[in-house]
């Protein structure tokens, strides 16, 4: 696990992220044909955290493809990306981003090199779900955000799903700087915590049609690096852009 500092006035003195605080773990692909195996084998490999060097080691998982997955505790720290390296033969320093890409563990495999890097300046969102005269709000409401610019649009890393509280509240953390369309919908079905199904490998698509549902919209937001929005109101069913 590595740290890059920002330089962004709004950063400084802000505390520095320890690598000891990041949580790291490798979720297995549900569509992966060992899913046959005894459920007790998908849940040897635990996650880890960080030693204070940085290393972090993922053990006994199971052959079979899997997403590294990392929880931050660090306040204005975001995940800025997850990568290997390339395969032999490759592109001299040329490396796989496995956030959009399965990893593949074969038996008695021990990959190294798994690079988590993580970046100063995120921001962060607070504030509720506004509602018309007579409306309720849904159950299992979600908060999403999805990258503006089109060069961002298929970095899996700036799409965030956040849940929209019972008393309409909404928080978002570890937002990287930049311009975002934020919209409310139901969660995505299945079993898996929405924001990590968001960015599965497999759910390029659905990444898709959540920014086309967010564009049409047009709800705009930007974060500064270090900025902290608060007090923000999403209307639940706002007037279609003209």
């Amino acid at each position: 696990v590595m740290l890059e500092d920002s330089n962004a006035p709004k950063c400084k003195g802000k505390r520095r992220a320890a690598v000891t605080e990041t949580l790291v773990s490798a979720w297995h692909s549900d569509k992966d044909a060992a899913k046959d195996q005894p459920q007790f084998v998908w849940s040897l490999g635990g996650p880890a955290y960080p030693k204070e060097n940085g290393e972090v080691v993922l053990r006994n998982l199971a052959a079979g493809q899997y997403q590294i997955i990392t929880r931050l505790f660090a306040k204005y720290w975001y995940l800025r990306s997850i990568s290997l390296p390339g395969p032999p033969g490759q592109q001299a320093n040329r490396s796989t981003d496995v956030v959009s890409n399965w990893i593949t563990v074969r038996p008695a495999e021990q990959l190294t090199g798994l690079t988590v890097t993580l970046a100063e300046g995120a921001g962060s969102l607070q504030g509720q779900v506004k509602l018309n005269e007579g409306e309720t709000l849904p159950a299992r409401l979600y908060v999403y955000l999805v990258p503006v610019e089109r060069e961002k649009e298929q970095d899996v890393l700036r799409f965030f799903a956040s849940p929209v509280s019972a008393a309409k509240e909404i928080a978002v953390n570890h937002i990287p700087p930049g311009r975002y369309w934020i919209l409310a919908q139901p969660a995505l079905e299945g079993a898996m915590p929405p924001l990590t199904r968001l960015r599965l490998p497999d759910e390029k698509d659905t990444r898709t049609k959540l920014r086309h549902d967010a564009e049409q919209l047009k709800i705009e937001i930007e974060f500064k690096p270090c900025q902290n929005v608060t007090a923000f109101e999403l209307p639940l069913r706002p007037s279609p852009a003209p």
